[in-house]
């Protein structure tokens, strides 16, 4: 059972790839689809959300679709309530207080009757170059016979991880440590990253804020391409007869963890991370779990995040292992300047990668070790 995959049926996959190459077609700008309606969307999102629930690297490629679908729904509503007095009836009569049987009855069809019109109005919506974009990777990947549409089932039922680790960050910096993986790491933000933190910028109407949430977010991606280091080329998969573990990664940032785990669909730089977390997890045997830890027990990870500076760090990983003598069996990890530079590009520019491309070179290369 331990090489056992769950997926969607190739026939299913099929389907959906036909359903990309024709209703959502691309090519030419004479041949290419360019608009969609509200039930083209929704159809679309359903079939690749029932993939994605055993195929995760693809719940972070969906953002776009599904912020597409909902600013359709809002606006066939803002159309039907503008321009249709039965259907400004109706959604007065579905908000009515229900009073007896009668009342409940009539509150209740109101209510299916607006929804079926929003939901069927044959209103189109352009097809921006993002969600083209968004699309034409998904549709690669469906294709691709090189792309894994399977997760092994180790990484899908409950149970115990193989590995932990727990990561912090604080605005000068990121740090992380696991003693079953024998490592720690520290990445100092450049100065360009830290001038744009809630130190500098007081709030996020100009722009130029990089919200605590994404740099939380990059120091759990940078915590799974330590596990992929760890289990892939270290090879501790062999050497412990786990061929696909599982690598729980604590942070003390719920929105960042349901990130993570959900991917993210309205900020730009969470998006741009979704990206990059979609292509370490491509075709990767080790799984990735999040959970919450708080803060005073996040301690350690807090402690390493806040070292002065990249000079000092070191010496004060070495003072911090008189404290906390649990820490002298690890090596520190330090990420790849490859995946350094993709992170940093998400969180200053929003840079959107392909996922496809960069897998390669994220999963070859996450990082090496020093003692």
């Amino acid at each position: 059972t331990r090489d056992m995959r769950a997926g969607a049926t190739p026939e299913f996959i099929s389907k959906v790839v036909v359903l990309l190459n024709t209703t959502w077609r691309d090519g030419s700008h004479e041949e290419r689809r360019k608009s969609f309606t509200l039930k083209e969307a929704e159809t679309l999102a359903g079939q690749l959300n029932h993939i994605s629930n055993s195929c995760m690297w693809l719940k972070h490629l969906m953002s776009h679709v599904y912020t597409s679908m909902a600013a359709a729904m809002k606006q066939n509503l803002a159309f039907l309530t503008c321009t249709n007095k039965h259907f400004r009836a109706q959604i007065k009569q579905a908000k009515l207080a229900v009073v007896d049987e009668k009342s409940r009855l009539e509150a209740t069809f109101a209510q299916a009757e607006t929804s079926r019109r929003v939901h069927n109005l044959k209103k189109k919506y352009f097809i921006n170059e993002t969600l083209r974009e968004e699309l034409n990777i998904i549709r690669r990947a469906l294709e691709s016979e090189q792309v894994l549409k399977a997760t092994p089932l180790a990484h899908l039922i409950d149970n115990d991880p193989d590995s932990e680790a727990d990561g912090d960050l604080s605005l000068d910096a990121a740090g992380g440590w696991s003693t079953s993986m024998q490592l720690w790491w520290y990445i100092e933000w450049p100065e360009h990253i830290k001038q744009r933190t809630l130190r500098f910028v007081k709030d996020g109407k100009s722009g130029t804020l990089i919200d605590i949430n994404a740099l939380e977010y990059a120091t759990l991606i940078i915590g799974y391409a330590a596990s992929t280091y760890y289990w892939v080329i270290e090879d501790n998969r062999s050497k412990l007869g786990i061929p696909y573990p599982r690598s729980l990664i604590r942070a003390d940032n719920k929105v960042a963890g349901f990130w993570a785990v959900k991917g993210c669909k309205r900020s730009f730089v969470g998006r741009s991370l979704g990206r990059l977390q979609s292509a370490m997890m491509i075709n990767n045997p080790v799984g990735l779990d999040n959970s919450f830890v708080d803060t005073k027990t996040n301690v350690i990870a807090d402690r390493i995040s806040r070292f002065k500076s990249e000079a000092n760090s070191q010496r004060e990983f070495e003072l911090l292992t008189q404290e906390y003598p649990q820490l002298r069996c690890c090596r520190r990890f330090r990420p790849s300047q490859e995946l350094i530079s993709l992170i940093l590009d998400a969180l200053l520019l929003g840079k959107l990668v392909d996922p496809l491309e960069a897998s390669r070179v994220v999963q070859s290369n996450p990082g090496k070790v020093t003692s």
